[in-house]
């Protein structure tokens, strides 16, 4: 990246479109990579966001943080959303949530015009022109030039200020797709019978669990046995121990083998056997009852004639931030009359109806990856006057995923709203305890357990593995995603790579559990079974940016290449710089990544991996006492 004297530029053209730029202008500001532009001086954004990763980061967490303290006639935008006496359903909203992997782009841009931001601190800019399709990125952009004086234009046949929908029927349309969803989610909750209500309030069990509906082995379902992805040994474990246990499930709808209310219902049957007698099943669409969803309209229906206009003056308020508006005001459009607001509601009332009809609990656990509704469960749970909740990540913690963090303020919060925060963190390796700092909990509040989820993988106990490679280096595993367009990007560099390389790389797929009819196009080998049976068979995994089974990978003591896009966010569970991992964006860095095949290295142990689970038993028995 080049850096341009402070003064020597005073026009920036900011390119955002997918073809190379043929202009001759003095300097170019890539909003997407592109490696064959023609320009004097050229800056790329993901350079710019990566050099300054840690500050954009927690600017982005302050934005919303100071979002949320706006106020208008008195009222901050989180009371606006005030549902219940101490809970404002702000802290479910996607705006909190921060979910920038395919739910809401416009995140990416934010955090990239927050380092264009930081980039153009000293540098004496008079004009700015935009080459984008995105009519909110240009609207953002348009906002920050106005703010600091500076000449904006809209490069030629880039009309982006014309909108090819009207913002008030795309919201209407979202008001009666809300309408039609309530009726339709009462058909799912009579696909429950009462006997397994019942056994729920009658329980004699203490501690709890709230996971999905997904188990790992469709056999076990069959069996009558739960056999969970996430949770590993520790139900079968909690039993062998005499420790019972109720277990709340959350359907998923996506999940083929789980895709409807009544198939959900056979499996809760199945896993809810008389030979199984210490565990409890159920499933939260149980919970939505009638009076669930006619006090999730009326909420609604306030909620909306509450803050419509209130929302639509707030743009107006003095914000530190406020060019980031035209690129987060959809979320907060949709958290006021589009689905996330009814389903945010639906799940908090189905969760106080599920944990109010429970016997009170030592402990609960529940699988975080910090999505909103997870800030309603522990709300929930508090008001039902349960014990102690413990959030529990199945995965490591990626620097880029939002979602894990907020300002740090956010935490010590004392005022009417508070964040409802789990009163454990559990921490599953060393490698995840330096990625927490002080925005993705308190520290006061970690646990340290096992990582439930990698213990099939039989990796070493010690400290520290070496890495030595004894099967084929020209074999290659490659692991597949749930986006499309990253297989689609992988394919490319290892294409490449293969028109680089003087000799035959033997290319093996396995598709993601949820994208498996996904192929490279490379003619080949597709695998199908577990992925801990299949890294048996490999020295060396390519993987995308964003997939979590790269970390299965790694604690699998794997050589692991993972394949970045530069128009992207680096969104991966491994660490930089960590022996064995390499981030690779073209065919010669694949190239380059593979020549350390044929070496060896020392990696540190990640995760807490002992398969006897001693901090999981432990620290379940001291809750029971």
């Amino acid at each position: 990246m080049s850096n341009p004297t402070h003064s020597k530029h005073s026009h920036v053209l900011i390119w955002d479109l997918p073809q190379v730029c043929t202009d001759e202008t003095s300097c170019l500001y890539c909003w997407r990579f592109h490696a064959n532009h023609h320009s004097q001086t050229i800056i790329y954004s993901d350079e710019v966001v990566e050099s300054n990763r840690e500050e954009i980061r927690s600017m982005y967490l302050d934005a919303i943080y100071t979002f949320g303290e706006l106020e208008l006639n008195g009222l901050s935008v989180k009371e606006i959303f005030q549902v219940r006496p101490d809970f404002s359903l702000w802290w479910s909203s996607e705006l909190v949530e921060k979910c920038n992997y395919l739910k809401y782009p416009e995140i990416e841009d934010a955090i990239k015009l927050l380092a264009f931001s930081k980039w153009m601190l000293g540098r004496n800019i008079s004009s700015i022109s935009v080459a984008t399709q995105n009519p909110s990125l240009s609207r953002a952009i348009a906002v920050f030039c106005y703010s600091r004086s500076i000449k904006f234009t809209i490069y030629r046949a880039c009309n982006t200020f014309r909108v090819g929908f009207l913002p008030f029927a795309a919201l209407s349309v979202s008001f009666v797709k809300t309408l039609l969803y309530i009726p339709l989610t009462l058909v799912n909750h009579f696909a429950y019978g009462k006997q397994h209500l019942a056994a729920w309030g009658e329980s004699k069990r203490r501690i709890c669990f709230v996971s999905y509906l997904s188990p790992s082995h469709p056999e076990h379902v069959k069996d009558g046995k739960l056999g969970s992805y996430y949770w590993g040994l520790l139900p079968d474990t909690l039993s062998n121990m005499g420790v019972g246990s109720n277990w709340l499930h959350l359907r998923v709808p996506s999940n083929n083998l789980f895709r409807g209310a009544r198939t959900a219902a056979r499996v809760i049957q199945q896993i809810s056997s008389p030979s199984y007698s210490f565990q409890t099943h159920i499933c939260l669409d149980a919970f939505t009852d009638v009076k669930v969803l006619l006090r999730a309209t009326s909420d609604w229906l306030r909620l909306f004639f509450k803050s419509i206009f209130f929302i639509l003056f707030l743009n107006l308020r003095p914000w530190p931030y406020r060019y980031l508006w035209p690129l987060i005001k959809l979320q907060l459009y949709q958290q006021i009359v589009g689905l996330p607001s009814i389903l945010s509601l639906v799940m908090l009332g189905s969760l106080e109806n599920a944990f109010r009809k429970l016997p009170r609990q030592k402990a609960g656990f529940y699988l975080q990856e910090n999505i909103g509704w997870e800030r309603s469960l522990v709300y929930a749970w508090r008001a039902a006057g349960h014990g102690p909740i413990v959030a529990v990540p199945h995965s490591t913690i990626r620097f880029w995923d939002l979602r894990y963090f907020c300002d740090p303020r956010t935490f010590t919060c004392l005022d009417n709203f508070p964040l409802p925060q789990p009163d454990f963190f559990a921490i599953n390796g060393p490698g995840m305890d330096l990625q927490c700092d002080e925005s993705y909990c308190v520290n006061s509040r970690k646990i340290r357990l096992e990582s439930l989820r990698y213990l099939q993988l039989n990796r070493s106990n010690s400290a520290v593995v070496s890495f030595t490679p004894l099967l084929d280096p020209r074999s290659i595993l490659v692991l597949g995603d749930y986006d499309s367009s990253t297989v689609d990007h992988i394919s490319i560099v290892l294409r490449e790579a293969m028109a680089l390389s003087d000799s035959c790389l033997n290319i093996y797929f396995k598709p993601h559990p949820l994208a498996k009819h996904a192929r490279l196009g490379l003619n080949e080998a597709i695998l199908e079974g577990s992925l801990a049976s299949l890294l048996d068979r490999f020295s060396i995994v390519v993987a995308g940016p964003t997939t979590s089974a790269a970390a299965d990978a790694y604690a699998a003591d794997k050589l692991v290449i993972t394949v970045v896009d530069r128009c992207r966010l680096n969104m991966s569970p491994l660490p930089l710089g960590e022996s064995g991992c390499f981030f690779v964006a073209n065919g010669t860095d694949l190239l380059s990544a593979l020549s350390f095949a044929l070496t060896s290295f020392r990696r540190a142990n990640f995760f807490y991996n002992d398969p006897r689970i001693p901090l999981w038993t432990a620290f379940i028995k001291q809750l029971l006492l």
